[in-house]
C-alpha cells in the first residue's frame, strides 16, 4: 500500500510520503476502535484527533485520514487504492501535497457482521 500511494503521488508530481512509526501506532488504534465500535472516523465517540494525540503525533500542522473496508478481492490494496482514487474527497486526501509522513494499518477477519473482511485506515500527517 506505500509504494502504491507513493507510485499515484509520483504521477501526479507530487512529494512522497515517508512511513511514520507515530503514523502507524496512530492508524493501529483507530483500526481497533473502529473494529470494536463500527466504521467510522470517530468510533466509540472519540475525538478525531484523540489516536494522533495517544500515539504522540500532535502537536502537528495538519492531519488527516482515509478508512476502507471490503471483504474478499474488494478489500485488496488495488482495490482498496483504486476506491479512494475514484473517491473526490478520499483523493483529494490522498493527493494533498501537504502531506510529508504516512501510517497504515491493516486487519483482517469477521468484522460488520461478514467474515472475511479487510479493513483499512491510512492517516497522513505533516508536522513541519
Amino acid at each position: 500500500m506505500y509504494c502504491g500511494i507513493n507510485v499515484v503521488r509520483r504521477v501526479y508530481g507530487l512529494g512522497f510520503v515517508r512511513g511514520s512509526i507515530p503514523l502507524n501506532r496512530s492508524s493501529l488504534m483507530k483500526a481497533d476502535a473502529v473494529r470494536r465500535c463500527g466504521f467510522s472516523h470517530t468510533p466509540c465517540g472519540m475525538a478525531f484527533s484523540r489516536t494522533f494525540k495517544q500515539a504522540g503525533y500532535l502537536p502537528a500542522h495538519a492531519f488527516g485520514e482515509n478508512l476502507a473496508w471490503g471483504q474478499g478481492e474488494l478489500g485488496s490494496p488495488l482495490h482498496t487504492l483504486q476506491l479512494w482514487l475514484n473517491s473526490p474527497p478520499h483523493r483529494a486526501n490522498l493527493m494533498a501535497r501537504r502531506w510529508r509522513d504516512l501510517g497504515i494499518a491493516y486487519e483482517s477477519g469477521h468484522m460488520f457482521g461478514r467474515d472475511g473482511v479487510a479493513l483499512w485506515v491510512m492517516q497522513f500527517g505533516q508536522r513541519r
